[in-house]
């Protein structure tokens, strides 16, 4: 039982890594990097979601203008956007980290 209690600890401190949700880290921001950190959270949400209609954008325009070939380009944006995506929330997370190290 140990271990499946490890594992889960595991998982859960990696999901806290990833979306910056930590009851622990959220409890000694102030205010206002609470806000900022929301207002950052905002923005790159609305990055994802541009690059996310662009991506069906491409993909259409590539359906219509070549469909013999559509398969290998959409598979090439699909690599592309993934890309953009992790870099996106990378941006965004070292951000948010900048804001969670300001004394405050």
């Amino acid at each position: 039982m140990g271990d499946i209690k490890s594992a889960l600890d595991i998982s859960m401190k990696k999901a806290e890594k990833m979306t910056g949700e930590s009851g622990e880290k959220n409890a000694s921001l102030t205010g206002d990097q609470k806000k900022e950190i929301a207002e950052i959270r905002k923005l790159y949400k609305a990055k994802l979601a541009e690059r996310e209609i662009m991506l069906q954008s491409k993909i259409e325009k590539a359906k219509i203008r070549n469909p013999d070939d559509a398969l290998s380009q959409i598979e090439e944006l699909k690599k592309k956007f993934i890309k953009e995506k992790k870099a996106l929330f990378d941006e965004r997370d070292k951000k948010i980290e900048e804001i969670r190290s300001k004394k405050h």
